[in-house]
């Protein structure tokens, strides 16, 4: 009776491992086909240069970078750059930074972005972006707040 017990025991272990290296398996294979999607990649990129514009103190650079309803009320590059100095500091000078996950719907992306700020701190900055008619990607909005996480 014993026996017959740890065989079971044993089989929903084996069932179980299998179970979860199964939906390891499916979550890295979407995690990839994502990561190939090449909107995720441009806007990617289009993350990455405005961070490289804002580092130079670049505003026309970066200003490019915002879609048309983002420069309409903002009206000017300098406008533009002195709000994320003011109200996004940590995007304006990250220490570091690392893509998370995004999600595509379409002509509209969602990217994550885990930020080190200068001062240690740890930020979390979601990315919303939209593809232009040209095909471009532009950033359409900018969410920050802290995050609870160990640092990059």
């Amino acid at each position: 009776m014993n026996g017959a017990i740890q065989t079971r025991s044993l089989s929903k272990l084996i069932l179980t491992l299998c179970l979860g290296v199964a939906i390891l398996i499916l979550a890295a294979a979407s995690h990839k086909a994502l990561a190939e999607d090449p909107g995720i990649n441009a806007a990617q990129e289009v993350i990455r240069e405005q961070i490289d514009a804002f580092l130079r103190d670049d505003a026309e650079t970066a200003f490019s970078f915002a879609s048309p309803g983002i420069k309409s009320h903002f009206g000017s590059p300098l406008t533009f750059m002195t709000m994320v100095k003011r109200g996004y500091f940590p995007v304006y000078r990250p220490q570091a930074f690392e893509f998370g996950p995004s999600s595509k719907d379409g002509t509209r992306i969602v990217q994550s972005l885990f930020i080190t700020a200068q001062n240690g701190k740890l930020y979390e900055a979601q990315y919303a972006l939209s593809q232009q008619d040209d095909g471009s990607w532009k950033i359409t909005a900018v969410h920050l707040k802290e995050a609870e996480a160990l640092a990059l």
